[in-house]
């Protein structure tokens, strides 16, 4: 897969985050007790069924940090093979510069190559 599509895939889903995150958005209750550990050392998993919102929070709770992310569920990644994995994190970093915080986001574990 080309690199260059990559780079517009992870780009354009960047700015579908900017737009749903720049709309009305209901407060979380529970942001503030996660919020917490956001800085510890543990990889976080959220679970849970489907549309129930695992994504915009986790997005809230990352929301003003150094973070960048991917949807593996986009079509247009859907295909990837381990070794382009690195054109992914290449596209990261020049669409979201320098983070310290990475949210890959897929449906099914079975996505990530």
């Amino acid at each position: 897969m080309n690199g260059q599509y990559i780079r517009e895939a992870v780009l354009d889903q960047k700015e579908e985050r900017e737009r749903i995150l720049g709309g009305k958005m209901v407060r979380r209750e529970a942001l503030d007790h996660w919020s917490k550990f956001v800085d510890s050392d543990i990889v976080k998993v959220a679970t849970g069924v489907r549309r129930s919102g695992k994504t915009v929070f986790s997005h809230l709770l990352l929301e003003g940090r150094d973070m960048a992310f991917v949807n593996f569920d986009d079509e247009r990644l859907a295909f990837l093979r381990k070794e382009e994995l690195n054109s992914v994190v290449k596209a990261l970093y020049e669409v979201h510069g320098d983070f310290k915080y990475l949210l890959p986001l897929t449906g099914s574990r079975e996505r990530i190559p």
